[in-house]
């Protein structure tokens, strides 16, 4: 006999809504992450109560009674975040797009959960590293007219050192148009090129990693598209940095630079006075030659060694105009010195 109220049984990931399987079963292998959330099936307005788990080989969500869904990673295709009505106000959710092989198209599901950013940084790398991206608020699926409600920004396909570099001008341009905590999170990337997550909202005390990543993709890289006609901010699962010679993994990267810069230090230097010149000696001891560049502007030497791991400098405030070229710098054993003929008064 049909019971007109059972659910019906729509296929999802080979586990049917509104269905259970495995009542009480528990993944074989260590959970990498698990959450208490809520879970929306494709084509459903009724959110669902669980519990979030990630493993080593699927993602799934449960509950006491059974699973009731579940996905191999390599079914993933796409990782975003939208926003999704949750009873009578728009949350941020983390939608999952997944294709069974035994379907015929894709699927969109979507989960609730207290701390999204731990989810986005384990799935991305599965799909490419895709950077999730929120749409306006106050506008869900319908309203959208789309069909998952997703839109996923692609990181470029080469280091973000070979993207355009923006000018101080073009940075001015774009922080003109932003709210304070997106000002400093631009400001802080200008300064350091790339960070973690977790250490933009730190410098701007923000409640919760999506915050930031709110600012970002709601204020940031919109403003440079309508100043700049491009996006500058581009989240990398695994990028190197070319200054520092090291990897980085999941941060986000300003575009046009390599790296990170060096911390600069001071150096102090030795000025002697020879009658005509001045003789300026300077400790640079393990700095290679060719790092080493030097100026002269009227009374003031400029010296600078700026190799991967740090930046060193030395500004020589001289007693007398001296004569700006040629400077025949000599470096022996770390030690860099420089002769500078005085100015002729007159």
């Amino acid at each position: 006999m049909n019971d007109r109220n059972a659910p019906s049984a729509s296929p999802v990931a080979g586990v049917a809504i509104g269905t259970v399987t495995n009542p009480g079963a528990r993944l074989d292998d260590p959970l990498l992450l698990a959450e208490q959330g809520v879970y929306l099936a494709p084509g459903q307005a009724i959110w669902q109560f669980g519990q979030l788990q990630l493993s080593a080989d699927r993602l799934r969500f449960a509950q006491p009674r059974g699973v009731i869904f579940e996905a191999p990673l390599p079914w993933l295709l796409g990782i975003g975040l939208t926003r999704k009505r949750y009873i009578v106000v728009h949350k941020p959710a983390l939608a999952v797009t997944y294709r069974n092989p035994a379907q015929p198209a894709a699927a969109t599901v979507h989960f609730l959960t207290p701390r999204l950013g731990p989810w986005l940084a384990h799935l991305t790398p599965l799909v490419g590293g895709m950077t999730p991206a929120l749409p306006p608020p106050g506008m869900d699926d319908r309203e959208k007219g789309s069909s998952s409600g997703v839109r996923v920004l692609h990181p470029p396909p080469a280091h973000t050192g070979a993207l355009p570099a923006l000018t101080p001008q073009e940075l001015g341009r774009v922080a003109a148009l932003l709210d304070d905590d997106s000002r400093a999170i631009l400001a802080y990337l200008a300064d350091n090129s790339h960070a973690p997550l977790r250490a933009l909202a730190e410098q701007i005390a923000a409640p919760t990693d999506m915050h930031v990543l709110f600012c970002i993709q709601q204020a940031i890289n919109p403003a440079a598209q309508a100043v700049l006609g491009r996006p500058i901010l581009f989240f990398a699962a695994a990028q190197f940095d070319q200054i520092i010679g090291d990897q980085v993994t999941f941060e986000w990267w300003l575009a046009g630079r390599r790296g990170r810069t060096p911390p600069v230090y001071d150096v102090a230097a030795e000025v002697y006075d020879e009658d005509a010149a001045f003789l300026v000696v300077v400790d640079l001891t393990g700095a290679a030659a060719d790092a080493i560049d030097c100026t002269v502007s009227g009374a003031r030497l400029t010296v600078s060694a700026v190799e991967p791991a740090r930046a060193r400098r030395s500004v020589v405030e001289l007693p007398a105009p001296v004569v700006a070229a040629p400077l025949r710098p000599n470096f022996t054993n770390g030690i860099l010195s420089i002769r500078l003929e005085k100015a002729r008064e007159g």
